[in-house]
């Protein structure tokens, strides 16, 4: 985690500061931390979000309780206050979030900033960080040291718990167009996992429905079955809300029935697939999610079907779309992200 501060507005104790949040994030076994006294801030404090600040961040309440916890009494306040905290979560494209604090007083007197930043884009992870940095900002009024408890760190709880919550199933209904004569509709079924390294990974096997062309009387029917294995990164999460970009690559056989030929033709040819697409993700429960995927597959393997007619020519039955869209509609039972215990959706 990084502390940084505002070099226009320096509270004193601000090596003590980033000495103590090191300390929280990087699991050292101590504790307790003795820290000297810092600035001049006075308590009850009030927190405020900025508005538009993500549904994830930490409450008041959350805040509060884990302040209490580290120093055995209440520091925030939502009624009189002597110290107005402003906080706004930003994160950013690399998988990291920051936080960035404005403390003034109950006159609007500016008495300092902070910005927090630490390896997780979700604002919730900043619970503990942000109540820390409010207890070394606030609590050390009058006294030579106060004695902060830092709580766990979280890799060890995600250790002692995330193994459970590292693989999803999903199930659902899929649409494409070009795949198979006119439109193609079919049922998946899907395994996303991070146990490998931690990586996105997903597995999902799909088998396509029976559909004919039928632009003349002679023609075929055709289905499918596919299996892809992809890694789908995580773009943006919230405590209910989840997008993700997933690349993935799936390959297997179409089949072919003919209709109305002179003679019985069946044929079966390898398929194989490059897909890149989006997926939305909406929990609705702790273990239950609605899950939502569009994107487009280009294949490299593009089989043939034709049959012979009366005068010996071959006619095309149907061959698969240079591009092929593709939807996926479905529950998810699980997560593949890993959650601290006792973290709640």
């Amino acid at each position: 985690m990084t502390v940084r501060r505002n070099p226009r507005r320096t509270p004193r104790g601000t090596f003590s500061l980033a000495l103590a949040l090191c300390v929280a994030a990087h699991g050292n076994p101590a504790s307790g931390v003795e820290i000297p006294r810092g600035v001049d801030v006075g308590q009850p404090v009030c927190l405020v979000w900025e508005a538009g600040t993500s549904s994830d961040c930490p409450s008041v309440e959350q805040i509060d309780a884990a302040t209490r916890a580290m120093v055995g009494h209440s520091l925030l306040s939502r009624g009189r206050c002597q110290t107005r905290v402003t906080a706004a979560f930003r994160p950013d494209a690399g998988g990291r979030g920051r936080v960035d604090l404005h403390f003034a007083s109950k006159t609007g007197e500016p008495l300092g900033d902070r910005s927090l930043e630490i390896p997780d884009a979700t604002c919730s992870a900043f619970k503990d960080p942000l109540s820390l940095v409010i207890v070394l900002m606030v609590e050390d009024r009058g006294v030579e040291n106060v004695a902060v408890h830092l709580p766990k760190p979280a890799s060890s709880q995600l250790n002692a718990t995330g193994s459970a919550n590292m693989t999803a199933l999903s199930i659902g209904g899929a649409v494409s167009s070009g795949l198979l004569p006119n439109v193609g509709f079919g049922a998946t079924m899907g395994l996303a996992s991070r146990v490998v390294g931690g990586l996105p990974l997903r597995l999902d096997t799909t088998v396509w429905f029976p559909t004919a062309n039928t632009m003349s009387r002679r023609g075929g029917q055709l289905w499918a079955w596919l299996g892809g294995v992809g890694s789908c990164p995580s773009l943006l999460r919230t405590r209910r809300f989840a997008a993700s970009a997933c690349l993935r690559v799936f390959a297997g056989a179409i089949h072919g029935v003919g209709l109305a030929l002179d003679e019985n033709w069946t044929a079966t040819r390898p398929f194989a697939a490059g897909e890149l697409s989006a997926a939305i993700l909406v929990r609705i429960s702790r273990e239950v999610s609605i899950s939502v995927s569009a994107g487009g597959a280009a294949p490299w393997v593009r089989p043939r079907f034709v049959y012979l007619d009366p005068d010996g020519r071959s006619v095309l039955i149907h061959q698969p779309n240079a591009l092929i869209p593709l939807a996926v509609l479905g529950i998810q039972f699980g997560s593949d992200e890993a959650r601290p215990e006792g973290a709640t959706p």
